[in-house]
């Protein structure tokens, strides 16, 4: 896998997705939907779109992650060319314990975010990929 070291500028979008994670927590321990999860990603233009998870208690197919979120907000406004996604989780226990971390997207995100494009995924808190690392063969 050819991995490359994230920048300042994608650094920033992780410390933007924390940020949008932290503010859509929902803890589905308490409700019947939760949110921990935020998905950014910024496109072709430089704009940059934010996104959180859904789960729903006990629905199977109706919970949706943060890219695939992320990725609506952008079709909303027009946009359709992603140059990098980035996926950021916090804890339940955020306010108490802090931690976070950068998740990969799951198969289906790569699925969809494979129709716009071939984006730089950061990986990591340290190392980004291009999708076609993660998902070499998109059904388009």
């Amino acid at each position: 896998m050819k991995k490359k070291n994230l920048t300042k500028e994608d650094k920033e979008l992780i410390q933007i997705g924390k940020k949008a994670a932290i503010k859509g927590f929902i803890d589905n321990r308490k409700n019947t939907v939760g949110s921990d999860l935020a998905g950014v990603l910024k496109t072709k233009s430089g704009n940059i779109y934010t996104g959180v998870n859904m789960d729903v208690v006990h629905s199977g197919g109706y919970s949706i992650c943060g890219e695939r979120s992320a990725i609506l907000h952008m079709l909303s406004k027009g946009e359709k060319e992603i140059t990098i996604v980035v996926a950021v989780w916090i804890s339940r226990d955020y306010d108490k314990n802090k931690k976070w971390g950068v998740l990969q997207p799951c198969g289906i995100c790569r699925h969809v975010i494979s129709q716009f494009g071939n984006p730089w995924i950061i990986i990591s808190q340290n190392k980004k990929v291009r999708l076609s690392e993660l998902y070499p063969l998109p059904i388009k």
